[in-house]
């Protein structure tokens, strides 16, 4: 009963309820991507496994090395919230332009410069979630302070567990609905590469670019709606330690008393 009562006293912290709908939003891509990104890979851009491969280990790698190489710089310059939204926003651009530029017959086949573009965009795409993932982890530390000036409690093990577990809880949805999706636009099992439907393209290439972009709209929306900024954290920062002292000094006449 005391876990369900700090759960739910949480809750009552509106910027914290808009990072668990942020949370729950990115676990549902993550959980969207997990599914069909090898599929993707394979009969949208018909990859064959050295490149796949590529794709799975190169990305990543170079966008942690960005990510950290510019960390300090960006947290010099930004905000923790001006950086959720930036990341966000760019990150919904980014899915807008390669996907819709094969559909349209824009690009040429099976060509190394496809495939750089590719490494590209996915580089992008991941150096934008390890920077949401950072101000999202940032954020959820200010709202502790937030709200041990609020309630007098520290409840950052609870506001941890609670957005991470809903963020993990629907990206498990992720895998429910890869397999009716993949049903729905005509992909057979055994279907080989260059063989897959105009349909399996189609929608492929629109939920793993514009669809995912849609998705965005809603951890953007929330990113503009929190009010964490720097001048609200080093306020509510002073007022705790304007209490704390004023606690300090209270206690020993507390005992005195005794």
């Amino acid at each position: 009963s005391s876990l369900w009562r700090d759960i739910a006293a949480t809750f009552k912290n509106r910027n914290f309820r808009l990072i668990v709908i942020l949370e729950t939003v990115l676990g549902g891509m993550g959980g969207i991507i997990a599914v069909l990104l090898m599929v993707t890979y394979t009969y949208f851009w018909e990859l064959d496994t050295i490149a796949i491969s590529a794709l799975f280990a190169g990305p990543p790698l170079v966008a942690v090395l960005l990510a950290t190489t510019a960390s300090r710089a960006l947290s010099r310059r930004f905000e923790k919230q001006e950086l959720l939204r930036l990341s966000c926003v760019l990150g919904a651009l980014n899915l807008l332009w390669l996907t819709p530029l094969k559909l349209l017959g824009l690009l040429p086949e099976n060509s190394m410069f496809v495939f750089a573009l590719i490494f590209l965009n996915y580089t992008i795409n991941t150096v934008f979630t390890i920077i949401r993932t950072i101000s999202n982890h940032a954020l959820l530390a200010d709202m502790a302070d937030e709200q041990d000036l609020a309630t007098g409690k520290r409840q950052e093990g609870v506001m941890f567990a609670a957005a991470f577990f809903a963020a993990k809880f629907i990206s498990g949805f992720g895998y429910l609905v890869g397999g009716p999706f993949l049903d729905l636009i005509g992909l057979e099992a055994g279907m080989l590469p260059g063989e897959a439907p105009a349909s399996v393209i189609w929608g492929l290439g629109l939920i793993m670019g514009p669809g995912l972009a849609l998705l965005l709209i809603i951890p953007g929306w929330v990113a503009f709606k929190l009010d964490l900024s720097m001048k609200t954290q080093l306020t509510t920062q002073q007022a705790l330690r304007e209490r704390n002292a004023t606690s300090a000094a209270a206690s020993p006449e507390q005992r005195d008393s005794g």
